[in-house]
């Protein structure tokens, strides 16, 4: 098998690192060329893949993993800005009437444990670089807010 040049670091960017998430594209990259009877994979075969509604439901099911539904909403509240502040969270929550800091906080905590944000001195950023692309390709976002929000209370 021959793989064009990228393949690689594209799958590790879009994956960023996750083991299941290299295993499922990969999975689905040899099926892909079977599919056509070659033995090399490219960077076509990798877009075709990745653009899929099976990949972006696996990979916002991966990511998402146990998320709380609160855990959730930051997730979708912060897909404007690569890099936020706690305080731009909170403003933003806010208008959904969701203040409980505490809550937030704690909330936070968890999606930093899990890796989906990191956090530097005053900002956080997502670790899945990926995942605002994604969920904007595949989610209704008025209607997972919404959704979302019926389960926060």
């Amino acid at each position: 098998m021959d793989l064009e040049d990228g393949v690689v670091s594209d799958i590790l960017r879009i994956s960023s690192c996750h083991p299941n998430l290299v295993q499922y594209m990969c999975d689905r990259l040899i099926h892909q060329i079977s599919s056509r009877h070659v033995r090399r994979i490219s960077l076509e075969d990798l877009r075709i893949v990745t653009t899929r509604r099976d990949f972006y439901e696996y990979f916002i099911k991966t990511v998402w993993g146990d998320a709380t539904p609160l855990e959730k909403m930051i997730t979708l509240c912060t897909l404007n800005g690569y890099y936020f502040t706690k305080q731009q969270i909170y403003a933003i929550l806010k208008k959904y009437s969701l203040q409980d800091r505490q809550a937030i906080e704690e909330a936070l905590e968890t999606l930093e444990l899990y890796r989906f944000f990191t956090r530097g001195r005053k900002m956080y950023h997502y670790t899945w670089s990926e995942f605002p692309r994604i969920v904007r390709e595949i989610v209704n976002l008025e209607d997972m807010v919404k959704g979302l929000l019926e389960q926060t209370k």
